[in-house]
C-alpha cells in the first residue's frame, strides 16, 4: 500500500505525462499507434496506482470493471469502422459521464463500496 502523497503524486505524474505525449502522438496518423500503447501505458499506471492506495478495499469489484470495460472497449473496437469512430467515442465518453455522476452521488454509493466507508452527510456537486 503507498501512504506517502509525494510518491502518489509522482506516479500521478507519470500517468499525466503519459496522456500528454499519447496525445500528441494521435495527432499524427504515423504515429497514432504508438500514442494509443504510449495512452494505454498510461491507464496502467493510473489504474495500479489507484489499486495501491491505503483504504481501497474492494479489489475484486475494480477489477471486474476493468475486464468488463476492457471486453466492451476491445469489441467495440474491432467493430467499428473508422467513419463511425467519432459515435463511438461519444458513447464511451457519455457512458463515462454518466458513471461519474453515478458515483458523485449525495448517498455516495461507489465510495461506500470500493473503500468500506460511510459516506459524509455534505454534498457539494462537482
Amino acid at each position: 500500500m503507498i501512504s506517502d502523497p509525494d510518491v502518489v503524486a509522482i506516479l500521478y505524474l507519470v500517468t499525466i505525462a503519459c496522456f500528454v505525449v499519447s496525445l500528441k502522438f494521435l495527432a499524427s496518423p504515423r504515429h497514432a499507434r504508438k500514442g494509443n500503447w504510449i495512452g494505454g501505458l498510461g491507464m496502467l499506471f493510473a489504474i495500479g496506482t489507484t489499486l495501491l492506495l491505503e483504504g481501497i478495499e474492494n479489489w475484486i469489484l475494480i477489477i471486474v470493471a476493468l475486464v468488463l470495460g476492457s471486453v466492451v472497449g476491445l469489441i467495440g473496437a474491432r467493430n467499428v469502422r473508422m467513419t463511425a469512430m467519432p459515435q463511438m467515442v461519444a458513447i464511451f465518453n457519455g457512458v463515462a459521464e454518466a458513471r461519474r455522476r453515478w458515483s458523485r452521488s449525495p448517498n455516495g454509493t461507489t465510495r461506500r463500496i470500493l473503500c468500506g466507508k460511510r459516506p459524509s452527510r455534505s454534498f457539494s456537486p462537482p
